[in-house]
């Protein structure tokens, strides 16, 4: 099973698909054995028809920025992202935004 790193103040710039600049903040990081690739899943803090906030997944590139500790929160940084490719990720991603959100709910229960 995929390790979680819980995001914690870590904001940064990404695009849109017609380039326009997304304010958003990372909610957790994860690797993935099978595809030997990282994966952010992130929100822009815009929210859907529904009223719930938009949540967000990509290929994270871990070399882009090298110790998350060392940031400044108040501070926007540009990291690499690509799209994710295939259905067998997007389920991997699904699984650990379940858990990530059954995380959140024990943590706020507490």
């Amino acid at each position: 099973m995929e390790d979680m790193q819980v995001l914690e103040k870590f904001y940064f710039k990404a695009f849109s698909d017609k380039g326009e600049q997304l304010d958003c903040e990372g909610l957790f990081l994860f690797d993935s054995p099978e595809t030997n690739k990282t994966y952010i899943v992130y929100t822009d803090h815009t929210k859907n028809a529904e009223g719930l906030e938009n949540v967000y997944a990509s290929i994270y590139d871990r070399k882009s920025i090298s110790d998350l500790g060392d940031l400044d929160p108040n501070t926007l940084v540009e990291v690499d992202l690509a799209p994710i490719e295939t259905d067998a990720e997007w389920d991997t991603v699904d699984k650990m935004l379940e858990r990530y959100d059954a995380a959140m709910m024990n943590k706020d229960a507490e």
